[in-house]
């Protein structure tokens, strides 16, 4: 009988921390399943963000590609208005009506400046009479107004005027094209 007890007591005891080790288990085990799932969502989560991300930098990506194709575009627009000035500057530059401009601006400056000198493309064939001229510019067309000693220079050469013009092209450009 008091080996029976013995048995039996250690059955309950055995049977005890079998259970106890399987509540320990089954607590560890929860334990890990919950630290998994904390872990999955937040590598979800990551991933959502990181795929949002890069969602994010391929539209501001492509949203400043096509700011960089217009601006192609625009520029290529602005360079044909220039040529198209150029173009209206050559027609107009070896006319009477070009000639009698350069005359009246010679003139005012030749008030300023004193003895001046009337500065023309080489290729130039225009006379300005009463005026020292030279035909020694490398422009399209246009002129420059000096006075002899090279103190006061005026260019009115067109691509000075372009140059000095070009915002101002710019800004009508973009009005009346890309508006």
């Amino acid at each position: 009988m008091f080996k029976e007890a013995i048995i039996s007591d250690a059955k309950k005891r055995a049977e005890a921390i079998v259970s106890e080790a399987k509540k320990e288990a089954n607590k560890i085990i929860n334990e890990r399943k919950k630290y998994w799932e904390k872990r999955l969502k937040e590598a979800e989560e990551k991933a959502r963000k990181e795929a949002e991300e890069i969602g994010n930098e391929r539209i501001a990506w492509a949203k400043l590609e096509a700011k960089r194709i217009k601006a192609r575009a625009f520029e290529k627009v602005v360079e044909k208005a220039i040529e198209d000035v150029i173009k209206v500057f050559k027609k107009k530059a070896n006319t009477k009506e070009f000639a009698e401009l350069i005359k009246k601006v010679a003139s005012e400056i030749k008030k300023e400046a004193g003895d001046i000198v009337i500065r023309l493309p080489k290729d130039s064939s225009i006379d300005i009479k009463g005026f020292k001229v030279k035909k020694d510019l490398d422009s399209v067309a246009g002129f420059v107004v000096e006075s002899k000693d090279g103190k006061v220079v005026y260019s009115y050469t067109v691509e000075d005027m372009i140059d000095l013009y070009r915002d101002e092209i710019r800004r009508i450009v973009y009005e009346k094209e890309l508006r």
